[in-house]
């Protein structure tokens, strides 16, 4: 067949790795052979078999194959031991699989070169977005991986194991961590809100992390706010919100944007403060993005752009002298008028007042005063004979509007100390003059990286260092980006789902302390996450790539024997 438009790049071996290995490798064969040819993609699989155990049959053979033509060739290259036993740890690391997939991309022929893994399953959206033949040249295609439960149905029938995927989702990985199966962040204990709040966190809230003294949450550059305000709860939400060390000393702006894309309301934060947003006293459910632009400066350790983080946030309650049990129900004195008190609730007292016998009151002023003395609410209106019924209303009323007023409105209701970054959150020296500090998506990048076949060789791919291959990805998307290729996130209903494996065949939040216990015992070492900061930090400083690589990446000079199933 002519050259395909895209190649799908993998490697594995015939030894049951991650568990029901063959299963889940016949469902991401069965589903892309089958959707290809539903969505005319001109396509080709690129196995690459590493090192094949001895005494089990290859890949090939141990699959089904369906009968007929295609438009997607499958290509099975061989690296055999003898090759593989050229490399360090070679003993203990059966398959070195960043090598693995140079050789793939190496020898494929599309015009664009997808890397992925054998268990993966592609959203019919996704097929026919890709077969829309709509990618770009200098552009990496990167998106969330969406873990689904291994037990398979057995029909074989793809629209049965697509209907599968979408129905038994166990969690999203999305860049700002592990995500549940709704994609929103993980509800825990003692969050930075009350269950009974009727909050939730959205899309770009990172995980939880507490000190000593607070629990606070990082956001993204957009983060998202659900709500369903319970009946009882005023329409005021109070924020403790705090400019993170990525802002340097300039100020964060901050929008509250409807999902219509309508900006509601927007001031801007420096240091720490508590604010309100005030919410139209008629909307109670909806959706809010939150929208951060700070200054962005760089970190020493670590590569997320850290410009807001949220400690706390609920509805506002009244305050507590406005509670009945506080004020006096009845008050009087010689000559003095007679006050009874006859409700208070949030943010509203009603309240009696009969002159002394004899008295008629022709003007009646009402006082409000703060716990300091401070005068907050003055109300002086003429009166009639007889008993005078009095109702003060504390409630925020918008500018020129009523109870029912739609405006919106964010204000700070006071400053707290700030928070002296330095002592955790070194900013890399000399950040300001760095260009382009972008926090990639390398979260589960393994499973898709989408590039131009030309953009794959300019990078010489991914680096090759004979180790365990943790953050070996994360290192060529952020290659890839300082080399000038701009990262573009695909969204839902484009999906990639990921089929559960056993723990320690690759990172779950599950199981990593299995995984971590599995190389000690192997006497095997991982890049560690500061040596990666190191290289993204020398990106950084200069905006230009690191390539690991020679020219003689992929196992350019080897003779490796291909096959067809």
């Amino acid at each position: 067949m002519d050259n395909p438009y895209l190649s799908l790049v993998l490697a594995a071996r015939n030894d049951n790795h991650g568990g029901n290995m063959l299963r889940r490798m016949q469902a991401f064969v069965d589903s892309w052979i089958f959707q290809a040819a539903r969505y005319n993609l001109a396509s080709e699989i690129v196995v690459v078999e590493w090192n094949p155990p001895p005494g089990r049959p290859s890949l090939k053979d141990d699959l089904r194959w369906p009968a007929g033509p295609s438009p997607c060739e499958v290509r099975f290259i061989e690296v055999p031991k003898e090759v593989h036993d050229r490399f360090e740890h070679s003993d203990v690391i059966p398959l070195h699989q960043m090598i693995a997939k140079n050789v793939g991309i190496r020898r494929a022929r599309g015009e664009f070169v997808l890397v992925t893994n054998l268990d993966i399953i592609f959203s019919p959206a996704m097929m026919r977005f890709l077969a829309s033949r709509k990618l770009e040249r200098g552009v990496m295609y990167r998106l969330d991986r969406t873990d689904v439960a291994n037990n398979l149905p057995e029909s074989g029938d793809v629209d049965e194991l697509l209907e599968f995927c979408e129905r038994n989702v166990l969690r999203v990985f999305a860049r700002e961590g592990a995500l549940d199966a709704e994609g929103l962040p993980m509800v825990i204990a003692n969050d930075i809100f009350t269950k009974e709040s009727g909050l939730r966190l959205g899309r770009g809230w990172h995980d939880i992390e507490r000190s000593d003294y607070d629990s606070y949450r990082w956001t993204e550059s957009e983060a998202e706010l659900r709500f369903e305000r319970p009946r009882d709860a005023s329409p005021r939400l109070l924020l403790d919100l705090e400019a993170g060390p990525c802002a340097g000393n300039e100020p964060v702006s901050l929008e509250f944007v409807e999902p219509s894309g309508t900006v509601v309301a927007a001031t801007s934060l420096v240091g720490r403060a508590v604010m309100r947003l005030h919410i139209p006293p008629g909307v109670t459910s909806g959706r809010l993005l939150l929208r951060v632009r700070g200054r962005g400066l760089p970190l020493l350790l670590h590569p997320r752009i850290l410009n807001l983080r949220v400690l706390d946030m609920g509805w506002e309650a009244a305050p507590g002298w406005m509670h009945t049990e506080r004020l006096p129900l009845e008050s009087n004195g010689a000559g003095e008028p007679v006050v009874r008190v006859l409700s208070a609730h949030e943010w509203q007292i009603q309240f009696a007042v009969r002159p002394p016998p004899g008295v008629s009151l022709s003007r009646l002023e009402v006082q409000v005063r703060d716990a300091a003395g401070s005068a907050i609410l003055k109300v002086a209106e003429r009166t009639q004979s007889g008993e005078h019924l009095v109702t003060l209303n504390l409630d925020f009323v918008g500018d020129g509007g009523d109870a029912e007023s739609s405006h919106w409105l964010l204000e700070t209701v006071h400053t707290k100390p700030a928070f002296h970054w330095p002592l955790s959150h070194d900013l890399y020296p000399g950040g300001e003059r760095i260009p382009r500090a972008a926090y990639m998506h390398t979260n589960a990048c393994g499973d898709f990286t989408l590039l131009a076949r030309e953009d794959w060789f300019a990078m010489r791919a991914y680096p090759e260092f004979p180790i365990w291959p943790m953050h070996l990805d994360a290192l060529f998307c952020y290659s890839a980006f300082h080399a000038g290729l701009r990262e573009e996130m695909l969204r839902d209903p484009l999906r990639i789902y990921h089929i559960e494996h056993s723990t320690a065949a690759g990172w779950t939040p599950e199981g990593e302390h299995t995984r971590l216990a599995r190389l000690q015992s192997k006497g095997l070492t991982e890049l560690q996450f500061p040596e990666v900061a190191k290289w993204i930090n020398l990106m950084r400083r200069f905006n230009a790539p690191v390539i690991f690589t020679l020219d003689s990446w992929g196992l350019a000079d080897a003779n490796l024997p291909e096959t067809s199933p």
